[in-house]
Protein backbone atom coordinates (compact mmCIF):
# COMPACT_ATOMS: atom_id res chain seq x y z
CA UNK A 1 0.00 0.00 0.00
CA UNK A 2 2.65 2.39 0.93
CA UNK A 3 4.11 1.52 -2.47
CA UNK A 4 0.91 2.45 -4.05
CA UNK A 5 0.51 6.16 -2.50
CA UNK A 6 4.29 6.86 -3.09
CA UNK A 7 3.29 6.30 -6.81
CA UNK A 8 0.14 7.76 -6.95
CA UNK A 9 1.38 10.98 -5.36
CA UNK A 10 3.71 11.81 -7.38
CA UNK A 11 1.72 11.46 -10.08
CA UNK A 12 -1.08 13.60 -9.00
CA UNK A 13 0.85 16.34 -7.87
CA UNK A 14 2.76 16.22 -11.48
CA UNK A 15 -0.90 16.30 -12.97
CA UNK A 16 -2.13 18.96 -11.45
CA UNK A 17 -0.03 22.07 -12.13
CA UNK A 18 0.10 20.42 -15.84
CA UNK A 19 -3.83 20.79 -15.58
CA UNK A 20 -3.75 24.56 -13.79
CA UNK A 21 -0.91 25.74 -16.68
CA UNK A 22 -4.31 25.37 -19.49
CA UNK A 23 -6.46 27.24 -16.76
CA UNK A 24 -4.42 30.15 -16.26
CA UNK A 25 -3.60 30.49 -19.73
CA UNK A 26 -7.15 31.93 -20.49
CA UNK A 27 -6.96 34.25 -17.72
CA UNK A 28 -5.28 37.31 -18.91
CA UNK A 29 -7.57 37.66 -22.06
CA UNK A 30 -10.64 37.02 -19.93
CA UNK A 31 -9.40 39.58 -17.07
CA UNK A 32 -8.47 42.20 -19.68
CA UNK A 33 -11.86 42.40 -21.51
CA UNK A 34 -13.56 43.36 -18.55
CA UNK A 35 -11.08 45.92 -17.71
CA UNK A 36 -10.68 47.64 -20.82
CA UNK A 37 -14.45 49.04 -22.32
CA UNK A 38 -14.16 47.35 -25.79
CA UNK A 39 -17.09 47.13 -28.16
CA UNK A 40 -18.65 43.87 -29.56
CA UNK A 41 -16.81 44.91 -32.60
CA UNK A 42 -13.17 45.30 -30.44
CA UNK A 43 -13.67 42.49 -29.05
CA UNK A 44 -14.45 40.06 -32.41
CA UNK A 45 -11.53 41.61 -33.79
CA UNK A 46 -9.52 40.77 -30.81
CA UNK A 47 -10.68 37.26 -30.87
CA UNK A 48 -10.14 36.73 -34.71
CA UNK A 49 -6.13 38.61 -34.22
CA UNK A 50 -6.00 35.42 -31.17
CA UNK A 51 -7.46 32.66 -33.43
CA UNK A 52 -4.94 33.74 -36.65
CA UNK A 53 -2.31 33.29 -34.48
CA UNK A 54 -3.21 29.97 -33.18
CA UNK A 55 -3.90 28.99 -36.43
CA UNK A 56 -0.41 30.10 -37.68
Amino acid sequence: VTKNDAEDGPSEAVEKPAAAAPVVTPEPPAATAPATPTTPTEELMITEEIVIEIED
